[in-house]
C-alpha cells in the first residue's frame, strides 16, 4: 500500500511538471506578440519560435516519465505525420525541389508548422484534469480585463502608434493593424496580428459561457468578479472590429444551444438555456449602448466588404464553401511531392520563393506543400479529427452533463477543419492546444472539486 502511494505521488508530480509547461506554452502563445512588439522588436522573427523549446521539453518529459496518451490511434497518427513530413523533406531534397539553403530553411519552417505541434493536444488530453481547465479558464478571463482596456485604446489609436505598431525604430520590425471604418482600427491586443486577437476573443466567449453554465458551487469565478470579467469579454468583442469574432460567437452560441437538446435531464436543459439566453441578451443590449461608434464602424465595414466582394458573389457562406473546394482545382497540376514544404504560405513569398499556382486557403496550401497524395491525406486527417472530437463532445454532453467540449468545438472546430493552421503560427498554436483542452474536458470531473 505504501509503495502504491509513493508511485501515485510520483506520477502526480510528473504530471504536474508537464502541466506547468503546458501553461507556459499557453501564456507564451498569448504574450508572444507583446514581446515581439514592445519588448524585443529587433528579434521579432526569432521570438516567433519562443514556444518551441517548451513544447520539445514536454515531449521529452513524456518519454522520460513514460506518459503515453490514451488516444493511441490519434497519437500514432500524429507521430506518423511527423515522420512522413521528415521523409517528404528528404525526398524533396533528392528530387531537387529544395535546392538552396533558403529553400531548406523554409521547408524546415514548413515542417514545424505542419507537424511539430500535432502530438501536443493528445499530451494535454492525457495530463490535464478538470481542475487544470478551471484554473486556465479563471486566469484567462481575469486577463481579459486589462486586455479590454488595451483594446479600447488600440481601436481609437492610429495604426502607426506604439500601441498598434510597436516600439521598433526599423519599419521592417513594425506591425500594421488593418482598419475597420470611421477612423477605427482592428485591435490586436497582445498579439502581433489581428488574427490572434480574434482567437483570443473566441476562447473568451467559450469560457465565459461555460462558467455561467456551471453550477454556482463549481464556478472558478463568482459574484462581482464574474460580472466584471463578463463585461470585459463583451468589451473585447465590441471594440475589436473583427467580423470573424462575431462569427465565432455565433458558432459557440449554436454549440451552447445544442447542449439544451443533448443534456438528458430537463432541469439541466432549462438551466443551460436560461443562462445562455441571459448572457447573450445582456451582451446584445449593453454593447450598442456602451460602444455605438465602434459597432457602427464594424457594420460599415461589413456592408462595404459585402458590396465589393466580386469573387464570392453570395457572401460569406459561399466563400466558406469555396475554401472547401478550391484545392480540387490544384490536384491535376500539383507535383506528386508538392512544390516544397512551406511554399504555399506567406513565408515563401516573404523571402522571394514563389510557386506557379495561387493557394489562398489552407486546404489548397496543404496540396501545394505536401503534394496531391499526402495533401489529400492531411485534409482527411483534419476532417476525421474534427468528426471524432464532435462525436466525443456530443457523447460527453449526453452522458456526463458536461457542455465544455461542445463549446470548444464551436470555437475551434472550424479553425481546425480549414483554418490557417499550417500558415499562421498563432492559429497553429490555438488550434492544437484547444484540441487538447477539448480532449481533457471529456474526462469525468474529479469528485474532490466542489
Amino acid at each position: 500500500m505504501c509503495s502504491h502511494r509513493v508511485t501515485s505521488a510520483r506520477l502526480e508530480l510528473h504530471r504536474r511538471r508537464i502541466v506547468t509547461l503546458i501553461f507556459v506554452v499557453y501564456w507564451l502563445l498569448i504574450l508572444e506578440g507583446a514581446f515581439r512588439k514592445w519588448v524585443l522588436p529587433q528579434y521579432h522573427q526569432e521570438l516567433f519560435f519562443l514556444r518551441d523549446p517548451f513544447v520539445l521539453a514536454i515531449y521529452c518529459l513524456c518519454l522520460k516519465y513514460r506518459i503515453f496518451p490514451r488516444q493511441q490511434f490519434w497519437m500514432i497518427a500524429a507521430i506518423t505525420w511527423m515522420w512522413l513530413g521528415g521523409l517528404l523533406l528528404l525526398l524533396q531534397i533528392v528530387n531537387g525541389t529544395i535546392s538552396s539553403n533558403t529553400a531548406l530553411l523554409l521547408s524546415v519552417y514548413g515542417w514545424r508548422q505542419y507537424f511539430f505541434y500535432i502530438p501536443l493536444p493528445f499530451v494535454i488530453g492525457q495530463c490535464f484534469k478538470k481542475e487544470d481547465l478551471l484554473r486556465l479558464t479563471r486566469y484567462t478571463l481575469v486577463f481579459s480585463i486589462p486586455i479590454a482596456y488595451l483594446s479600447i485604446l488600440q481601436a481609437s489609436a492610429p495604426a502607426n502608434s506604439v500601441l498598434n505598431a510597436g516600439v521598433a525604430d526599423d519599419p521592417d520590425n513594425s506591425f500594421a493593424p488593418l482598419g475597420v471604418a470611421l477612423g477605427f482600427v482592428r485591435t490586436s491586443g497582445t498579439f502581433s496580428s489581428n488574427v490572434g486577437q480574434v482567437l483570443f476573443i473566441g476562447s473568451l466567449l467559450a469560457m465565459i459561457l461555460w462558467v455561467w453554465i456551471l453550477p454556482r458551487e463549481r464556478r472558478p469565478l463568482r459574484g462581482v468578479m464574474l460580472a466584471v470579467v463578463t463585461m470585459a469579454v463583451s468589451v473585447n468583442l465590441a471594440v475589436g472590429g473583427h467580423r470573424a469574432a462575431f462569427v465565432l460567437g455565433l458558432l459557440i452560441l449554436s454549440a451552447a444551444f445544442a447542449c439544451t437538446a443533448l443534456l438528458p435531464r430537463r432541469y439541466d436543459r432549462r438551466r443551460v438555456l436560461r443562462m445562455v439566453a441571459c448572457v447573450t441578451i445582456a451582451g446584445a443590449v449593453t454593447m450598442p449602448i456602451l460602444f455605438p461608434e465602434q459597432l457602427m464602424a464594424l457594420s460599415v465595414r461589413a456592408a462595404g466588404a459585402a458590396e465589393g466582394d466580386d469573387w464570392y458573389s453570395y457572401g460569406i457562406v459561399n466563400r466558406a464553401f469555396g475554401d472547401f473546394t478550391h484545392f480540387v482545382d490544384l490536384l491535376p497540376e500539383t507535383p506528386l511531392l508538392g512544390y516544397g514544404l512551406g511554399r504555399g504560405g506567406n513565408a515563401g513569398t516573404g523571402i522571394g520563393i514563389s510557386i506557379p499556382v495561387a493557394a489562398e486557403d489552407d486546404w489548397s496550401r496543404n496540396i501545394v506543400d505536401l503534394g496531391s497524395v499526402l495533401g489529400c491525406a492531411f485534409i482527411a486527417f483534419r476532417v476525421l479529427l474534427v468528426i471524432s472530437l464532435l462525436a466525443s463532445a456530443v457523447a460527453t454532453a449526453r452522458r456526463k452533463y458536461e457542455p465544455l467540449p461542445l463549446l470548444i468545438i464551436g470555437f475551434i472546430g472550424g479553425v481546425l477543419l480549414y483554418g490557417q493552421i499550417t500558415g499562421h503560427g498563432t492559429v497553429n498554436g490555438y488550434a492544437w492546444m484547444f484540441v487538447g483542452f477539448c480532449i481533457a474536458a471529456n474526462k469525468p470531473l474529479d469528485p474532490r472539486i466542489v
